[in-house]
């Protein structure tokens, strides 16, 4: 139990420390904390967690290579930066895809969960659209428009399909390990929706706080599962 406050606790202070941060306009110590949460988490889990996933050490590897790249090229209006970091988040979302499909089996779920089965694709689909409706680079105008339009499209679509996924891993194993994978996955999902919200939409300052918030809780959500062991029941 004390344990479990500790970690309430710290949780609370990170996400509240970030807040500060970002409503008294010290910018560039918000978006460094941001980035470093990942590299944080990757080197926890490998000196607290005994055995351990070489997709999951992969998926933050990538990550956080992605966001260290992100944050000492974040003023440069590169197209290789761009396509680099997007590649990695792309690669390192399929790891974590992969770890979530390896300890599920699909025809099982379609034979137990057919219409919540088949109402999640439509869903999927029909999200896809709408981000693909939002995405309008503007700022990257020329040749690489589409090109930019479609990576941020086969982006968020890996990133959906992840969200998905880990929900189908849910109903097949309704323990605490599924649970908080996918309240990890959902929240990094709307994180990045919020993101282009304040990207696309509308630049108001508080869509890019409560990204920032919600993404904290994303990775705070892959630790707690992450110091989880995969069990079968859970009473």
């Amino acid at each position: 139990m004390k344990k479990k406050y500790f970690n309430l606790i710290v949780s609370v202070v990170i996400i509240f420390t970030y807040i500060s941060i970002r409503l008294l306009n010290y910018e560039r110590i918000a978006i460094l904390m941001q980035l470093s949460l990942a590299p944080i988490l990757m080197g926890l889990y490998l000196v607290k967690v005994k055995k351990k996933s070489h997709r999951f050490i992969l998926f933050l590897s990538l990550y956080s290579l992605a966001n260290i790249l992100h944050f000492f090229y974040n003023d440069v209006k590169s197209y290789k930066v761009y396509f680099i970091c997007n590649l990695l988040y792309i690669l390192s979302y399929s790891f974590l895809l992969a770890e979530v499909y390896i300890n599920i089996k699909i025809k099982n779920i379609i034979k137990k969960f057919p219409i919540q089965f088949s109402v999640l694709i439509l869903l999927s689909v029909f999200l896809i659209y709408k981000l693909m409706v939002i995405i309008n680079p503007e700022e990257y105008e020329g040749k690489y428009y589409f090109l930019i339009q479609a990576v941020e499209g086969f982006y968020n679509t890996v990133l959906l399909l992840l969200v998905s996924t880990s929900l189908l891993s849910l109903l097949e194993n309704t323990t605490r390990k599924p649970f908080f994978m996918f309240l990890g996955c959902l929240f990094l999902f709307l994180s990045e929706v919020i993101l282009l919200d304040y990207y696309y939409v509308s630049a108001d300052f508080m869509f890019n706080v409560i990204s920032g918030v919600i993404y904290f809780l994303a990775f705070l959500c892959f630790y707690y599962q992450a110091t989880l062991q995969i069990a079968k029941k859970e009473s």
